[in-house]
């Protein structure tokens, strides 16, 4: 009768740790500025509308929007991507130690790193603007037809700053173009 008892209360203990603990586990990566990457920020930060619990949570958006086709992405853009988390995660840290400062050094923390969220945001939205369109299927695609896309994207790419230039400078841009040999 005791061993049962012991083993019931072992169970119950386990069960409410458990269901203690995965919510608050959960919270925690759902708080993370950058997957794999834990944050200082205090848990209640995920639903309270402090300035700074406002800042983090844009700085979680910005990355989301700015990562959102990194797995497709390659070269210079998976750089631009990872150099918007790594100040993601620099400012994130910043937040968490304003954070707990009172007075006016919170004050003119938050100042400081509230133009910076900023920035990381419109970084964030022109990279996710700039991101690699590819075709909705790659699976199947051919590495000829990939390639054939992607020159399809520079070159109306380049139309598009050629037109620029003319309504700019009001003339038409003459485009050199090296000689092909074959």
């Amino acid at each position: 009768m005791l061993t049962t008892l012991a083993i019931l209360a072992i169970v119950v203990l386990a069960s409410t740790a458990a269901m203690i603990g995965v919510p608050i586990w959960m919270m925690r990566r759902r708080m993370r500025v950058v997957p794999g990457v834990r944050t200082r920020a205090p848990l209640r930060w995920a639903v309270v509308p402090s300035r700074p619990a406002r800042l983090q949570r844009r700085l979680r958006s910005a990355v989301l929007l700015s990562s959102v086709d990194s797995a497709r992405a390659d070269g210079a853009f998976a750089e631009l991507v990872l150099d918007i988390r790594r100040e993601a995660i620099q400012l994130d840290e910043a937040l968490a130690v304003a954070g707990r400062a009172s007075g006016p050094l919170r004050r003119a923390a938050l100042g400081d790193l509230s133009p910076r969220v900023a920035r990381l945001e419109d970084a964030a939205r022109r990279v996710a603007n700039l991101a690699p369109a590819s075709p909705p299927d790659d699976a199947g695609v051919d590495t000829l037809a990939r390639l054939e896309h992607r020159l399809d994207m520079v070159e109306s790419a380049l139309r598009e700053i050629d037109e620029l230039d003319q309504r700019s400078t009001g003339t038409p841009t003459e485009r050199s173009r090296p000689p092909i040999w074959l």
